[in-house]
């Protein structure tokens, strides 16, 4: 069976392995002074991300499942606590 090069890209680089490749290498907007659209993309990303975990937690869900759920950590998900309150 062949797989694509994402596929095995994200079979590689995993955890603190994928941190450090990105690392590794610098944004169109850190280097060119405008952002690529995968940046813009990736940010708009986010933002519904978090828009999808303040609705949870306004309809009850838990620290833990928010945290799990978007790889948030604790304080991340007390930033978006004080923002809805």
């Amino acid at each position: 069976m062949q797989h694509s090069p994402c596929t095995l890209l994200q079979h590689w680089f995993n955890g603190e392995d994928k941190e450090q490749f990105k690392m590794d290498f610098k944004k169109c907007s850190e280097v060119y002074g405008y952002k690529s659209i995968a940046e813009v993309e990736e940010e708009e990303l986010a933002d519904k991300f978090k828009e999808i975990a303040k609705k949870l937690l306004k309809n009850g869900a838990t620290e833990e499942l928010i945290m799990h759920s978007f790889d948030y950590t604790r304080e991340q998900v007390l930033k978006l606590k004080t923002e809805i309150a």
